[in-house]
């Protein structure tokens, strides 16, 4: 991503910590998101973030008969709007 002057590289990191190949989905399930983030000054070429920032989701689901994956892609996304309000706290904290 460029723009002002910075450009900001991302890279995600999967936790793993739900299971692709479970169908069982009850109860209170994670889907955390950790995105390894690096602002550069596109004048100097120095890093002036460097960040690996964890965002948490989950759900809680008792239905038996709702989809994993769809639950799965709730609390990604939940983890993913986590993510970035922390994201966006850091970079509003820097002078």
């Amino acid at each position: 991503m460029h723009g002002s002057g910075y450009t900001l590289n991302a890279h995600v990191i999967d936790l793993d910590n739900w299971s692709e190949f479970t169908s069982i989905n009850l109860g209170t399930n994670e889907r955390n998101v950790v995105i390894e983030y690096t602002l550069i000054d596109d004048k100097t070429g120095l890093a002036i973030l460097e960040e690996e920032i964890t965002g948490y989701g989950s759900v809680t689901n008792w239905n038996p008969l709702s989809p994993f994956y769809l639950k799965q892609r709730e609390a990604a996304e939940k983890g993913y709007a986590d993510n970035i309000r922390t994201l966006i706290t850091e970079l509003k904290a820097i002078n």
